[in-house]
């Protein structure tokens, strides 16, 4: 979630101070109470039951529940912000008061669905995916920073960060029948699978060797049904700005991190899991960004980037197919030439050159300081899918041509060994 992108949306003006200062000053406790049992951090354990701490508030009224989302507001423009690392109090804030709201409430949405008197609230018209939401955004937020700056951890806070996403997907997976649906509709609904998705992936931890194959794939799964859903639920951008709320969720935004995210996640799976997703991605969750006009340059980058790298993938497994056809002897080289594989692996190796050459246009030629990390690393995803089109090129001149124009526009020497072909090697 932290990738740039102009912020057009209005956000709220100022934060309530006494709330800040309890959420950054005050607050030691477990991120949420699900979480404190040392021998079953996830455990479901009863709001009646859990200590309340002394001199909290016991009634829960509407104001709160404004104010929760002011703070909550606050916590997400601090974390897309330039330090991201200082929005943990205010998460911490979020789920603290996410917890109060369980312990004085036997349903937590109750609190801005209607009010005491029987009328209808101002929040009446958020639905009961909106607290689920909240509360689970916040624990995968606190978790993500802790996973990558452990100084981060707080008293009596579990030390692994998959403590902090096991719970968030408890607090999904415990919200209302109607709001874990697939289909998502609404902003609310879309945050929450898209967070939801995202989750699933960090959840995967350090799983060993006879597991990891099982958890990748579950998650992946997992992770593919909500980013769907939250994706394909969202109005286009036609909406005055000055309207939405703190945590819209913008398409483009959307897809370009859950892509990237996604793929990450898939690289690690086996060959044949891989194919599978990188099937997925271009061909179904992909797809959505055809309908996108906006966004920015780096999240067009992104896409464009995941794009190519899904073909590049799926065009490599049948260079490979073709190398082993050969290998083998079994058959005839000119039949071999002739084969869908050959066939279906410059098709998509030319897709992936296409990719590449637009995600090239996006970022300037020269190498002026900032961009020569995302030239130089979309050189060499250019230069490798040229490498997989001349290893499926019959014509021998062609071959040579194509391995000329690596050298020549990329700097990669296709006679030469590079250290990642070293660990290929060692892995088959």
């Amino acid at each position: 979630m932290s990738d740039p992108t102009t912020k057009t949306l209005k956000r709220p003006k100022g934060l309530l101070k006494s709330r800040k200062h309890r959420a950054e000053d005050d607050y030691t406790g477990s991120p949420t109470k699900k979480a404190r049992r040392d021998d079953d951090p996830s455990s479901t354990e009863d709001s009646a039951t859990a200590e309340i701490p002394a001199g909290e508030k016991s009634v829960v009224e509407t104001e709160d529940w404004e104010d929760l989302k002011e703070l909550f507001g606050n916590a997400l423009d601090t974390f897309e912000g330039e330090n991201p690392s200082s929005s943990a109090p205010l998460l911490r804030g979020v789920i603290h008061e996410c917890d109060r709201f369980q312990r004085h409430q036997t349903n937590p949405t109750d609190v801005y669905l209607s009010s005491s008197d029987g009328s209808t609230s101002k929040s009446a018209s958020d639905p009961p995916a909106a607290f689920y939401a909240i509360h689970g955004t916040s624990l995968y937020l606190l978790g993500t920073l802790i996973s990558q700056d452990p100084s981060l951890l707080s008293q009596g806070e579990p030390e692994e960060p998959a403590e902090f996403f096991k719970a968030a997907i408890i607090v999904f997976e415990s919200s209302p029948a109607d709001v874990p649906s697939i289909a998502a509709t609404g902003y609310w609904q879309s945050w929450l699978h898209f967070i939801w998705g995202q989750t699933a992936l960090a959840n995967l931890g350090d799983a060993d060797s006879e597991e990891h194959a099982a958890a990748i794939n579950s998650a992946l799964d997992s992770a593919s049904k909500h980013l769907l859903a939250s994706v394909e639920s969202l109005p286009s951008q036609t909406e005055d700005p000055e309207d939405r709320e703190p945590w819209y969720l913008s398409r483009s935004k959307a897809l370009a991190e859950a892509a990237v995210m996604f793929f990450a996640a898939a690289e690690t799976a086996d060959a044949e899991s891989r194919s599978k997703w990188c099937k997925w991605l271009t061909e179904t969750f992909l797809k959505e960004t055809e309908k996108e006009d906006e966004g920015s340059i780096s999240m067009k980058l992104a896409i464009l980037k995941i794009r190519g790298r899904c073909w590049l993938t799926l065009a490599s497994d049948y260079a490979e197919e073709v190398e082993e056809m050969f290998n083998r002897e079994e058959e005839d080289d000119d039949e071999i030439w002739k084969s869908s594989s050959v066939t279906k692996g410059r098709d998509l190796v030319n897709k992936a050159l296409d990719a590449f050459k637009a995600a090239r246009e996006l970022v300037p030629t020269s190498e002026s300081e900032g961009n020569d990390f995302e030239d130089q690393e979309l050189l060499k995803l250019y230069g490798e899918s040229l490498l997989t089109l001349a290893n499926l090129t019959q014509d021998p001149d062609e071959r040579e041509q194509l391995y000329k124009k690596v050298k020549d526009e990329t700097g990669i020497d296709p006679e030469g060994d590079d250290e990642g072909d070293d660990e290929d090697e060692d892995i088959q």
